[in-house]
């Protein structure tokens, strides 16, 4: 089901509920869309960033119910003239494009409500280059997480419609130009480096390009060049900034921050480059995590920290480096929250074949608490030197195998189980002639 399309049954829209958190009760009073946009009003006036990011979220359950509202008793309605009175420029022209967008969410129209949402941003970035403190930056976060989740949306409902799915690329332009706007506009100069965070999704969003033939990473460049060039002004700006950095941080939490947001950047990438099967950029991510620019790897946070170690440990299994795969998922699978059943599963995926590679066979009990019985029949083989039994669990499996990109991984456990079938068969030959024990007939 698509997650962004509205469900009005009592039952759907009470789970809902369960699961969106909230701040606090003073939401669950919206129960019209003029009391909707007077909290947004109140959130704008008072730079409450992180109410008015809740306030914008796409899946906001009391948003969703106003408008849903405000379109059931008007097909017709048209929130800009309530906008245009109650907010200041460019606020409505961000605020409207959005109410449309949830409108059309509320309708089932993906496509509709992306082409809304991207309205928003130029409105947005017009408002984020003109204000001097840090308030906007979670209202950003919000905006990106809005565009990339509409856009992949629209282009899963393009594709069921048999057409381009384009959306995802022209979010991925968009969002560039909010990254750059953070990194390089002109303002307050923390605020640029606690929109660091920002990349998380952008980068996600620009690397999708490269399926369209695009070569160049000019996002990952600009990240490169914007923390080399701020290495080397941070020690003049240091005294300059200490007393205007947001939320309370000193400039060295700063720091950590801007490397915190870096390591999301570096997490996400890895993930669209495997998608892409464009691993030979992973290289750069790597060197820019060791780089000495950073905090200290064991300083980062133990989740951003298992996340880069699980993509590191797969690309060592791609360049058949099994010890240092090992190594790296290992510390993924150990350090991964054990609720996190599956997580710990898909590391295990790796892990596993990897392990077999080295001689170690896993335990059927791990097998069946991570319902990853379909490694049994190849544990078996292993274990018994059984080619056949290998060569059809291999065969009735291929498209899983496949799909999780472990497939040419097992097919070099074939060495393994040959290696097991000569020693019994050696073993059989000992006993069966002792005299001629080294001769074993073809």
């Amino acid at each position: 089901d698509d997650p962004l399309t509205l469900r009005t049954s009592t039952i759907i829209w009470r789970s809902v509920l369960k699961s969106c958190g909230r701040p606090s009760e003073r939401y669950l009073t919206m129960s019209s869309f003029a009391a909707y946009l007077g909290e947004v009003a109140a959130a704008i006036r008072g730079e409450e960033g992180s109410t008015l990011k809740h306030l914008l979220n796409a899946n906001n359950v009391d948003a969703r119910q106003a408008v849903f509202e405000a379109t059931n008793t008007n097909p017709r309605w048209d929130p800009t003239p309530s906008c245009s009175s109650r907010l200041p420029s460019p606020w409505d022209e961000v605020i409207a494009p959005h109410f449309l967008c949830m409108a059309a969410l509320v309708k089932g129209s993906s496509v509709e409500a992306y082409n809304h949402i991207a309205n928003c941003v130029q409105p947005f970035l017009r408002s984020f280059r003109a204000d001097t403190s840090a308030w906007c930056i979670e209202p950003m976060h919000c905006l990106v997480h809005n565009v990339h989740n509409v856009a992949s949306a629209a282009d899963a409902e393009l594709k069921r419609a048999g057409k381009k799915a384009s959306k995802l690329t022209d979010a991925g332009r968009l969002l560039q130009q909010c990254f750059s706007t953070a990194l390089q506009g002109q303002g307050y100069k923390p605020k640029k480096l606690a929109t660091l965070e920002v990349g998380r999704n952008i980068q996600s969003l620009h690397k999708h390009i490269h399926t369209h033939g695009r070569k160049t990473c000019s996002t990952e460049m600009a990240v490169n060049s914007y923390v080399h060039t701020h290495t080397h002004t941070h020690t003049h700006t240091h005294d300059r900034t200490r007393s205007h950095v947001p939320f309370g941080m000193a400039p060295y939490k700063m720091k950590w921050a801007r490397g915190c947001g870096f390591m999301q950047v570096v997490n996400t990438l890895f993930r669209i480059y495997f998608t892409l099967n464009t691993l030979r950029l992973c290289k750069n991510l790597i060197k820019s995590v060791d780089s000495p620019l950073l905090p200290d790897f064991k300083n980062f946070p133990l989740a951003q920290r298992v996340t880069y170690r699980f993509y590191v440990g797969r690309l060592a299994v791609f360049d058949e480096d099994y010890v240092r795969a090992k190594e790296f998922l290992e510390f993924a699978f150990d350090n991964c929250e054990p609720y996190a059943i599956k997580n710990r599963a898909l590391i295990l995926k790796y892990l596993i074949p990897v392990q077999m590679i080295l001689g170690i066979v896993p335990r059927q009990q791990l097998l069946e608490r991570y319902s990853l019985q379909i490694f049994s029949d190849l544990v078996e083989a292993m274990k018994s030197g059984s080619l056949k039994l290998f060569n059809d669990c291999m065969d009735r499996n291929q498209s899983v195998f496949i799909q999780a990109g472990i497939f040419l991984l097992l097919e070099k456990l074939k060495q393994a189980i040959y290696r097991r079938l000569f020693r019994k068969v050696a073993a059989f030959h000992r006993e069966m002639e002792p005299a001629k024990a080294v001769q074993i007939p073809l």
